[in-house]
């Protein structure tokens, strides 16, 4: 499987100052960030997830841990994705995810 490119992880952690906020902390779990093949999703993964085309993608992955809700982040580009959702596939040793992202805009905090 190729996977070109890098992605740094963040999850939904606790405002330090405010207890009623929730903000993006790097995930301590994956402080090197894990490797991807990003795609745009196809018309039906678009449809199911109720999105936007031009704003959903497919990522392939062989790091287990990263759930929905999390932020993904590439490296040199600084894009946003969020996951939306996610699958596991096993082939004998081989295992990989299939998740699902939704792009983020570079304004939105």
């Amino acid at each position: 499987m190729i996977l070109p490119t890098t992605l740094f992880v963040a999850r939904l952690a606790p405002d330090s100052t405010n207890v009623d906020k929730e903000g993006y902390a790097s995930h301590p779990g994956f402080t090197s960030g894990i490797r991807a093949n990003i795609q745009p999703a196809t018309p039906e993964i678009t449809a199911l997830s109720e999105g936007v085309v031009g704003k959903v993608y497919t990522a392939f992955i062989r790091a287990s841990g990263i759930v929905e809700g999390m932020r993904l982040t590439v490296s040199g580009t600084g894009e946003q994705y969020i996951v939306r959702a996610r699958a596991t596939y096993n082939y004998g040793v081989e295992q990989h995810q299939e998740i699902t992202l939704f792009k983020r805009d570079r304004n939105t905090p």
